[in-house]
């Protein structure tokens, strides 16, 4: 299953994508920030996640940051979104990497 895409449709964030790689989770607000874009910032925030019975996340945490506040600040943001798969474990916390980079 191919990694879970979001591109940006406010206008604090531009339209490149940034990869959440836990095919388990589907986070469709997550958005790469403009002002990290700008700056170039790119990396990998890692979550943890505390999904519930029905896969909805019930809190989120930095484990382990990508040194850009502004990425670790977007993905604690788009946690709030995320849902896990149908069929998935649940409750349960899992670990969700989202690897910021700009795909040219």
């Amino acid at each position: 299953m191919p990694p879970e895409r979001a591109a940006a449709e406010h206008s604090d964030t531009q339209t490149l994508p940034a990869t959440a790689v836990t095919p388990l989770v589907d986070c469709p607000d997550l958005h790469y920030p403009r002002a990290a874009l700008l700056d170039g910032a790119q990396g990998v925030s890692r979550l943890a996640l505390q999904l519930d019975a029905d896969g909805k996340v019930q809190s989120a945490q930095i484990v382990r940051s990508n040194a850009s506040a502004t990425l670790d600040q977007a993905a604690l943001r788009a946690a709030a979104s995320c849902q896990a798969a149908p069929g998935s474990a649940a409750p349960a916390e899992i670990l969700l990497d989202i690897d910021w980079r700009v795909e040219e």
